[in-house]
């Protein structure tokens, strides 16, 4: 009886481990007409309730979404590259036939299939194009051309779209970047403009911008309001005289179009009081009759300003960043007078004369305000125009040390490449690929989708993330303290109660050897006694890891040389023919490994910042993944059989999906803005944040 007992505690976590262990295929790659296929699914699921007699048109649609699925397959995995062709000219047709349709779900679907056919018809152009220069250009160009469109470009076309998981699509897009190095570099290709077309296209295809930044009115009115507007409160001296200025509302914000940089003017409503200094002598300098009203009143005026500054703001990557003031302004005055001393019979005549203190002082003013209006009008203009080219000249100084050239803006280790700017009528772009310390920027390999073209509120960013994590990795692997970790331990919070999730971060430790790992076990279970250690230890892989993204929105990482170790259940320190030898650690070896991660951005509730939280989802360590059981001593490590191996693997995913990852998210080192909210990762790797201004 004790016996069975024992039996079943030791098997008893062997349904979980085979339950967990579901799945040894690679993820699946998103195909590039995801956003087509998930349209069309999206329509039939729709009518799929719907009798015939509901929906008679359902049967010729459905013939439709057949024949454009039977292109699409055509077009991307067809391996004769007219058959490629005939199929995207039939997908054309088709967008063009649903130009005329008012149907919604038909309006998106002719947008879908004009948004995947652009720039796919554009790189079939500029092949036939570039063909038809080379052949044009003698028998040297056309045979180099030719067996480069036809032996290297095609090909690496193919394999990108065809690919079927993760991994074949890693592959497939080195080998399109070394067909665009390689066009790049062919002899004469620069005296051959139609193949710098080719290039575009290639890269507009597979090597797009992966970061873009979007702001509209309300981004930018809340980046201005945050600093108060654009008026500087406070006392002002210039041309000697002291003027108070009271910033009033911001009363507009306009983009201005343009191609080729960021262009915005704002408008704020402002106040400005200026007592006048010497009034009375610049009285008598423009009139001398005035000398005879100064001796019998005294003299003081005051101007009230209620203008409206409008700042021009332009940047450029070629000429910097350049402010522009006007002003529109409203000015007014108010002349006191006070008696002078001792010349009271003298104010006397001159009342009897028709000249008394109140008809004085008017016609004071209709002789000053013209006077008035114009010095406050030139004094603001000028000072304006000294303050902006200050203020444009310290931005300047720190905006040049960011920009390499007129297209890269890097700073420290990381940077923009290929930057563009363009201004629209309500919003304002910038978009580039990001630079490592490697200098290399790998693009987007997947335009963005559809649905992140219409720009969103506020200030965008939206992020290729595996191209984005491709750079960062790089630049990871191209730092010494980071080559300087071997293997990194993952140490989960204790759980406070059983079924609760475990509270706090988890706890990182770098470079435990084996015996110092041990002895962490052993410490863990003295401090908590009656739980089974998580204590994950990771082995950093030779070779940088590779991010995808499958047509299920989940971020793949394949890791080569992966190494794992974990601690095994108490029962497997005596071994048995299920769990193997005697074993302390199990520790898995593979090739290449998958990792199937499941991304959330969680926002606290506190004002902490926002942390990006990633949870194993599948785990896929391949076929030639191999578990070796060790005890006290690494040296002693016996490979268990296929059999054990397959359930000790079903144990190791078990162990990772009970490990999510936390990280806080920082953007930009100091934060000037501060992360919103986040979209779910699309499949197409794409994922947008919405930020804000601190």
């Amino acid at each position: 009886m004790m016996d069975r007992v024992s039996t079943r505690r030791r098997l008893g976590w062997l349904p979980v481990s085979l339950i967990c262990f579901a799945s040894l295929a690679a993820a699946p790659a998103t195909p590039s007409y995801f956003g087509i296929e998930r349209l069309m699914a999206r329509i039939e699921q729709a009518w799929s309730s719907l009798t015939p007699e509901a929906n008679p048109h359902a049967a010729s649609w459905n013939a439709l979404f057949a024949a454009i699925r039977r292109d699409l397959r055509s077009s991307t995995t067809s391996a004769d590259a007219d058959d490629r062709l005939d199929a995207l000219r039939r997908l054309y047709e088709v967008s063009e036939s649903l130009a005329s349709t008012t149907w919604p779900p038909a309006v998106e679907l002719r947008e879908e299939l004009r948004h995947w056919l652009r720039p796919r018809m554009a790189l079939a152009w500029a092949e036939y194009r570039t063909l038809e220069a080379a052949q044009a250009a003698g028998d040297q160009a056309r045979d180099t051309w030719r067996s480069y469109v036809k032996e290297t470009l095609r090909p690496a076309v193919l394999a990108v779209e065809s690919a079927k998981s993760v991994e074949q699509r890693a592959a497939a897009i080195a080998r399109v970047r070394e067909a665009i190095d390689s066009a790049r570099n062919a002899p004469g290709s620069a005296a051959l403009p139609e193949s710098q077309r080719l290039i575009t296209a290639l890269d507009d295809l597979y090597n797009t911008p992966n970061l873009e930044l979007i702001l509209d009115h309300r981004g930018i009115s809340s980046a201005i309001l945050q600093r108060g507007g654009i008026v500087e409160p406070g006392p002002v001296f210039f041309r000697g005289q002291w003027s108070y200025v009271t910033p009033g509302p911001v009363t507009g914000i306009r983009f201005i179009p343009t191609a080729d940089g960021f262009q915005i003017a704002v408008s704020q409503a402002l106040t400005s009081i200026t007592p006048i200094r010497g009034f009375e002598q610049q009285m008598q300098a423009a009139d001398p009759r005035a000398q005879r009203a100064t001796r019998l009143y005294n003299f003081s005026a005051t101007t009230r300003d209620d203008a409206i500054l409008t700042m021009y703001i332009a940047f450029r990557m070629a000429s910097g960043l350049t402010l522009q003031p006007t002003y529109v302004h409203n000015v007014n005055a108010q002349i006191c007078t006070t008696p002078e001393p001792g010349a009271g019979f003298g104010r006397l005549i001159a009342s009897l004369m028709g000249f008394g203190q109140r008809r004085i002082t008017n016609q004071v003013y209709r002789g000053a305000i013209g006077r008035m209006r114009q010095e406050v009008a030139s004094g603001a203009q000028e000072l304006g125009e000294l303050r902006a080219s200050e203020q444009q000249a310290r931005l300047n100084a720190q905006i040049s040390s960011w920009i390499s050239d007129s297209q890269t803006i890097a700073a420290g280790d990381f940077g923009l490449a290929d930057v563009r700017l363009e201004t629209h009528a309500s919003f304002a772009r910038a978009s580039g690929r990001l630079l490592g310390p490697d200098r290399l920027s790998p693009g987007a390999f997947m335009p963005q989708p559809l649905s992140l073209l219409d720009y969103a509120p506020g200030i965008t960013a939206d992020v290729h993330l595996p191209s984005a994590l491709e750079t960062a990795i790089r630049a990871a692997y191209s730092d010494s303290d980071f080559l300087s970790v071997n293997n990194v331990v993952l140490e989960p919070p204790p759980r406070t109660e059983p079924g609760i999730p475990p509270a706090g971060q988890p706890r990182l430790q770098t470079n435990l050897d084996y015996a110092s790992y041990v002895a962490r076990l052993d410490q863990f279970l003295q401090q908590n006694p009656g739980q089974i250690p998580n204590l994950l230890r990771v082995k950093r892989p030779e070779e940088p890891p590779v991010v995808g993204t499958d047509a299920a929105g989940h971020l793949v990482v394949l890791v080569r040389d992966f190494e794992l170790d974990l601690p095994a259940p108490p029962t497997a320190a005596r071994g048995s023919a299920i769990t193997g030898p005697p074993a302390r650690v199990y520790r898995l070896r593979s090739p290449l490994a998958e990792i199937v991660l499941d991304l959330a951005i969680e926002s606290d509730s506190g004002g902490a910042a926002p942390r990006v939280v990633a949870r194993v989802a599948d785990f896929s360590p391949g076929p030639k993944a191999e578990v070796l059981a060790l005890n006290q001593d690494e040296d002693s490590a016996q490979i268990l059989n296929p059999i054990t191996a397959r359930v000790i693997l079903g144990l190791f995913e078990t162990r990772l999906r009970a490990t999510p990852l936390a990280a806080p998210l920082t953007l930009f080192g100091q934060q000037p803005v501060m992360l919103q909210s986040a979209s779910p990762l699309d499949p197409s790797g794409w994922i947008r944040l919405i930020l804000q201004p601190r």
